[in-house]
């Protein structure tokens, strides 16, 4: 497969508060994640940190070989007690939280999950498909029609989130499952890429450019001109 990640402190913040994994090594699948934290004193960063870390360790260990739809929400529940735990324990860490967003490629298959307002994306030459649903209050809005997409984008409460994994003791994760095809691409980017970028940009930029990682990168790049005012990260795998 064509890959690439990277993960931008942005333009206007002094701590890079995402977290990113891309976990190709497995024969039967590939794992991809992206967490963006959330919190005062750099709590974000650790609630962040200790989801992806979670993850990882729980791939190592239990895998998504099989099951993939349940083990994706166990792991999700595991991590937002240990996150929440965490929290509650220390007093520098309360309130923190993180969202997390987690694909697993699996038989020519996509199983999506997601907590927060990181997004998923299927991107080919026909589309650009948003996989996940926002579970942010303006997201919410625009579901229920009272505001329109255009509206939404320069809403003064657009980042505010209805829920994120470590806030509250339980959590709803999303699931998601899409068919694949040859020359899909997986993206999964936290909001400082898709406030910053158009939909359509992020698309032609992945179609065009000579490979993934040179796609990721000019993204990045793109969200910084158009402003970074938070930080950027973006995975993204290529169907070959």
């Amino acid at each position: 497969m064509d890959f690439g990640y990277k993960t931008d402190v942005g333009s206007m913040r002094s701590l890079n508060e995402d977290n990113f994994l891309l976990n190709n090594t497995n024969e039967k699948y590939t794992v991809m994640a992206v967490a963006d934290g959330m919190g005062g004193h750099n709590a974000g960063e650790v609630a962040s940190a200790d989801a992806i870390a979670y993850l990882k360790g729980y791939d190592e260990s239990t895998g998504f070989s099989t099951s993939i739809k349940n083990r994706l929400l166990s792991c999700f529940e595991a991590i937002n007690t240990f996150i929440y735990k965490q929290s509650v324990k220390t007093s520098r860490f309360a309130g923190m939280g993180t969202t997390l967003t987690v694909a697993v490629i699996a038989r020519g298959r996509l199983y999506a999950a997601n907590v927060g307002d990181s997004r998923c994306y299927v991107i080919n030459k026909y589309e650009i498909k948003q996989i996940t649903n926002d579970h942010s209050f303006v997201e919410e809005l625009v579901r229920l029609g009272k505001l329109t997409k255009e509206e939404a984008k320069n809403h003064p409460e657009k980042n505010k989130l209805m829920q994120a994994i470590g806030t509250e003791p339980t959590v709803n994760t999303d699931l998601f499952t899409e068919d694949l095809k040859k020359g899909d691409i997986v993206l999964l980017c936290t909001d400082g890429l898709s406030n910053m970028v158009a939909e359509e940009e992020i698309k032609n930029i992945l179609l065009t450019s000579e490979n993934v990682q040179t796609a990721i990168d000019t993204l990045i790049a793109e969200a910084n001109r158009n402003g970074g005012i938070d930080n950027i990260t973006a995975v993204a795998v290529k169907i070959d």
